[in-house]
């Protein structure tokens, strides 16, 4: 046998090499996930052999300082847009707070003046009734939508002097449509003056304007009576004054503790300038004095990742280099010896059961031997078929020499699994050819085991995958070459 054999991978075998070491792997990324991240707090307790002094900065170099931070620092230019949007808030509730008439009212005594706004149709002889409460309804709808228009604000606030905004009136007036019929009017006010006016130039700008700017084309009749002017208790009042109150104080708070986040990133920068060693000189050290989750975060995913590619490497380096057969269909292409048969074993999941992950064990037996042509149910027949194809090996070489002839079996006899599986051959064949195969245990290295190879004419290989020595095979190969023992097949043992 003058070919070199060698054992060939696949990248498939690989994957699942690595995919059957994941405990190892998974602990390897944990261990190197741990230690890295722990770099990042040593550095917040570790001491430093600095002196720090404090050097005077000027109001100016502070400032461009805090100016560099908010281009540079991304925390910080989150916090600055936060707390402008947050002052804008502030500012509007504060002014509203201060200079709402609304919420000026004492919710006791609030000041309320109502009264009624009529519309009859002058004229109206000649329409049905459903015709004319339509046309009315249209009317006192058109007159509420001018109240609401832009011209009556400034109307009032220039009949009040300026103390009634047009922004505010929404909050002091209540109209409401009663029983298509008439409209109700209420309005309110801090003081009664001021409410005596507001009425007084409400009533003024509907008698003066409303009726002119009817589009309707019949005839109007428009009077305000039931004005009535009294003192009510109103708590949705106090109501709006404390939530308004309530608002202001959260947003306070906040802003406060959104200023402290950015003064602590302001005073990490400038004791970054402010720190230098005993000559002066300013010491290129990590800004932050406080250590980073984001930063622990970062050095543990990339420690898990080294440590994680590392562990692969080595669990790929140990199975390539490893001495144990992995297919015998590689030493079955490179020789010629067929494959007799592939007999499945099931493994002792009693003893794996105990395991942690063993169900994820055996999920990935599986898809790593979805490929095989047989599965364990199948294995009777298997077994069948290969005592019936070694009785036919022997009578057909038994057929060509009136001698007898020897025939051996070769393999690691010391494996439990491989003897169980050779008795089983050897007490088939007895009862078959009245015969049993000579057994001969790897290693050959021995005087005993080349005599006995020596009185056998033919030899059958029993290897199991993952458990025989690729070496072991090879000098088997080499030792039949050499005593012209020719091997007539290989069975496979696979543990699965």
């Amino acid at each position: 046998m003058n070919k070199k054999i060698e054992q060939t991978f696949k990248q498939r075998d690989v994957f699942f090499a690595l995919l059957n070491q994941w405990r190892m792997l998974l602990i390897w990324t944990i261990i190197g996930a741990v230690v890295l991240s722990g770099f990042a707090i040593a550095k917040f307790f570790l001491k430093q052999e600095v002196i720090v002094r404090d050097i005077e900065l000027t109001s100016k170099q502070i400032e461009t300082i805090e100016s560099n931070v908010n281009k540079e620092n991304i925390e910080a230019i989150v916090l600055v847009e936060q707390l402008d949007r947050l002052n804008e808030t502030k500012e509007y509730l504060s002014k509203r707070l201060s200079n709402s008439l609304y919420l000026k009212i004492n919710s006791d005594t609030q000041p309320l003046t109502t009264f009624r706004v009529n519309v009859d149709l002058i004229n109206n002889q000649n329409k049905e009734k459903e015709e004319l409460e339509k046309t009315k309804r249209l009317i006192l709808l058109e007159y509420v939508n001018f109240l609401k228009q832009d011209s009556y604000g400034n109307w009032i606030k220039f009949n009040t002097n300026n103390r009634i905004n047009k922004d505010e009136i929404n909050d002091l007036i209540e109209f409401t449509i009663i029983e298509n019929d008439y409209i109700e009017v209420k309005l309110t006010a801090p003081d009664e003056k001021l409410l005596q006016d507001f009425s007084e130039a409400t009533i003024k700008y509907i008698e003066k304007e409303f009726h002119n700017r009817t589009s309707f084309i019949d005839p109007v009749l428009l009077t305000i009576d039931n004005e009535e002017t009294e003192f009510v208790s109103n708590p949705k009042i106090l109501l709006d004054q404390q939530n308004v109150n309530e608002q202001l104080k959260n947003i306070i708070a906040e802003i406060e503790t959104k200023e402290e986040e950015l003064e602590e990133i302001y005073d990490q920068a400038i004791q970054q300038v402010k720190t230098v060693d005993s000559d002066g000189n300013i010491l290129e050290i990590d800004s932050k004095v406080k250590v980073s989750k984001f930063d622990i975060v970062k050095r543990a995913m990339l420690g898990g990742m080294i440590a994680f590619l590392f562990a692969s490497f080595v669990v790929a380096f140990r199975f390539l280099s490893s001495d144990k057969l992995l297919d015998v269909n590689s030493i079955s292409k490179q020789t010629g010896i067929p494959v007799i048969s592939e007999i499945l074993i099931k493994s002792d999941q009693e003893k794996d059961k105990q395991k942690i992950g063993y169900s994820l064990d055996r999920l990935i037996d599986r898809k790593y031997h979805e490929i095989r042509s047989t599965t364990l149910d199948q294995q009777a027949e298997v077994f069948a078929k290969t005592i019936s194809f070694i009785e036919g090996l022997y009578v057909k070489k038994s057929s060509t020499t009136s001698e007898n002839i020897e025939m051996s079996i070769v393999g690691d006899f010391n494996n439990t699994n491989v003897k169980n599986t050779n008795d089983k051959i050897q007490n088939k064949l007895t009862k078959a050819i009245k015969k049993s195969l000579v057994e001969i245990t790897t290693p050959i290295d021995n005087t005993i085991s080349i005599k006995e190879l020596l009185r056998t004419d033919f030899a059958i290989l029993l290897l199991s995958p993952g458990h025989s020595c690729f070496s072991e095979i090879i000098r088997v190969l080499e030792v039949c070459n050499s005593l012209s023992v020719e091997i007539l097949g290989i069975i496979s043992l696979e543990i699965i």
